[in-house]
């Protein structure tokens, strides 16, 4: 997903005082999306409890091990977002392409593909008009008629991988739910070491 050459965005008339993104230490533009540029693949883990058509069953767990490309290119310019309570501020971001396929399911030699997303991650600097801190905003598309606009402040970088809790993919139903739907679950599995964690590299 590369953009034409030369393009960039170039605001008329220009800002006068543009805000900038200051949560970093180097003064990047991008503040902590300052990293994501380049091709990063991967290894993962895919779990969805789906609708499923089969007569009286209408769910389906579904788990897959995945293979997973992620491409981020910075957006030349400043993005220019015009205002009339808060000033007008410039914004800074990366578009990006994610493409995810089943690592154990081949069509024709090639994994079979199971999710594409292109969006946008842009940063946010501190406004007036709310009063808000810098903030990071991702924009997303998902071939299903879902769009995703998402807001918050960055945390600290940290050592390691995250901490995620431990969940059920169980869906939350009502008690009405609960008595009208069957007991059973359809799942379809792949193994999948316990505590393992696929490393995650810069192609």
């Amino acid at each position: 997903m590369e953009l034409e050459a030369g393009f960039a965005f170039r605001p008329l008339p220009e800002i006068d005082k543009p805000l900038r993104f200051t949560l970093t230490a180097s003064g990047s533009r991008l503040g902590p999306l300052e990293n994501l540029p380049g091709t990063w693949k991967g290894k993962g883990f895919n779990v969805i409890w789906r609708p499923n058509s089969t007569p009286g069953q209408d769910r389906f767990l579904e788990l897959n091990l995945t293979e997973e490309t992620l491409q981020f290119e910075e957006i030349p310019g400043n993005i220019p977002n015009r205002g009339l309570l808060q000033g007008d501020i410039d914004m800074f971001g990366v578009t990006y392409l994610q493409q995810i396929s089943d690592a154990n399911v081949k069509v024709d030699g090639q994994n079979a593909g199971l999710h594409i997303e292109p969006g946008i991650w842009a940063t946010v600097p501190q406004t007036e008009n709310p009063a808000e801190k810098p903030t990071v905003v991702r924009l997303a598309s998902i071939p299903h008629g879902t769009t995703v606009l998402a807001q918050g402040v960055s945390i600290p970088m940290i050592s390691g991988p995250p901490v995620i809790a431990t969940m059920t993919s169980r869906p939350l139903l009502s008690e009405t739910q609960h008595r009208k739907s069957p007991s059973r679950s359809r799942i379809s599995r792949s193994p999948q070491s316990s505590g393992h964690r696929p490393p995650i590299s810069r192609a």
